[in-house]
């Protein structure tokens, strides 16, 4: 039933491109889908997951082909939630190039230059708020259950959150410039234009969502934890936990600099999103180690115009951080 399924899929998405191999909403594509996930589900319920092991990279690359060539928001949303589902199954192995697959089906986004629409004829309940708490349960869900597969995805994995930052920022469409040949508006292009023309209306919900996932690189994998903790001791555990967080630390200060280059640009992040995603930021300070934290700075140097405004920026992080750890410190 499953492979039959998935070839019923594939048909639908080769029927449903339109004009610039982008899926026409007006198909049975979504019904389809929702048969999938259905199955999926009741797979997952009886304990037997041989049949979606068997058939797992084309439900992810089906789900990967939905989110790059979709401009519908139940559809897109509806195959994010299924590659969730599937992370979060801590039963179902995965593949290193299974979550490879997985996180390029999200940075297809980057690549989306059209708004996402709904296409139901009722007002929908859904908007581009559900999408991007989507996406973060979906990289929360990766982070949680298959850290040890990421390992060799990390670039992509900070890859994708160093994107997510720049939906808060005050132009989301990017720095106005203007042309000395033509009148038109030009504009300088952030990742995620999606979100950038599709407005979130709760940024700070969002904000907090994404601080959470800054927070959780620091910490161990839940999905090893218990089998740990029950089969060693606690040095062997200290020493697993360092093992699954290293690797992270070496690529939490290209977060600390991208957090610092926006809020030194003309588009800094606005007061509320700010206060909502430090948490975040402190964390991946802390991640980083001194080491880390020379890095950025020396780094900041490399951004054209901005070295300056960008090391006072963060010169300012770091005494705020310093505080923050202080307290904490003091209250533990």
């Amino acid at each position: 039933m499953l492979a039959l399924t998935l070839e019923l899929i594939d048909s639908l998405l080769l029927l449903a491109l339109g004009q610039g191999n982008a899926l026409s909403a007006a198909s049975d594509l979504p019904a389809a889908l929702d048969i999938l996930a259905r199955l999926i589900a009741g797979i997952q319920k009886s304990g037997k997951r041989g049949g979606i092991r068997k058939n797992l990279y084309r439900i992810i690359l089906i789900a990967s082909r939905i989110i790059d060539r979709s401009n519908d928001l139940e559809l897109t949303l509806a195959s994010t939630v299924l590659l969730t589902r599937l992370c979060e199954d801590r039963m179902l192995e995965m593949s290193r190039s299974d979550v490879s697959l997985v996180l390029n089906a999200v940075a297809f986004l980057a690549a989306k230059h059209n708004p996402l629409n709904s296409s139901s004829k009722a007002d929908s309940y859904l908007n581009i708020d559900d999408f991007f708490d989507a996406i973060c349960r979906l990289l929360t869900a990766i982070l949680s259950h298959r850290r040890e597969p990421l390992v060799d995805s990390i670039p992509s994995f900070v890859g994708v959150l160093r994107g997510l930052m720049h939906c808060f920022r005050q132009d989301l469409g990017g720095i106005k410039a203007s042309s000395a040949t033509d009148s038109t508006s030009m504009f300088i292009k952030t990742p995620y234009s999606c979100f950038a023309k599709s407005r979130l209306k709760n940024p700070v919900a969002a904000a907090e969502s994404l601080g959470r996932i800054f927070e959780k690189m620091g910490q161990k994998s839940s999905a090893s934890a218990s089998v740990q903790s029950a089969s060693t001791g606690q040095a062997s555990l200290q020493s697993a936990t360092a093992a699954t967080v290293r690797p992270f630390s070496k690529h939490a200060g290209f977060l600390v600099s991208e957090y610092v280059s926006i809020q030194a640009s003309m588009s800094p992040l606005p007061a509320p999103v700010k206060s909502a995603l430090i948490r975040g930021v402190y964390a991946l300070l802390d991640l980083s180690g001194d080491f880390g934290r020379q890095a950025v700075l020396a780094g900041l140097d490399a951004l054209q115009g901005m070295g300056s405004a960008a090391k006072l920026v963060f010169k300012e992080l770091v005494a705020d951080w310093d505080r923050h750890s202080f307290g904490r410190k003091a209250k533990d």
